[in-house]
């Protein structure tokens, strides 16, 4: 059976094992001012990123554009 839109939004992600991406993933992209930003993200704090994703990937805490002009999209699975 198909799960509905709201469905796969709720579902917890994360869990154990790697995080599998295809060859043409971008993980962090510029993007127009104020289009997405790592300004409103918890792991930003007065211009670090404290994402151990994003700083693995990255091999820096720190963004390359301003942070409302920078979107990524490393995440923490949640505690189960």
């Amino acid at each position: 059976m198909k799960k509905k839109m709201l469905d796969m939004i709720m579902e917890e992600y994360g869990g154990q094992g790697p995080m599998i991406l295809p060859a043409s993933h971008k993980a962090g992209i510029q993007v127009p001012k104020g289009g997405s930003c790592c300004l409103n993200c918890e792991y930003w704090n007065n211009n670090v990123c404290n994402n151990k994703y994003y700083q693995k990937w990255a091999g820096t805490n720190k963004i390359p554009f301003a942070p409302d002009e920078y979107c990524t999209n490393w995440w923490e699975p949640k505690d189960k």
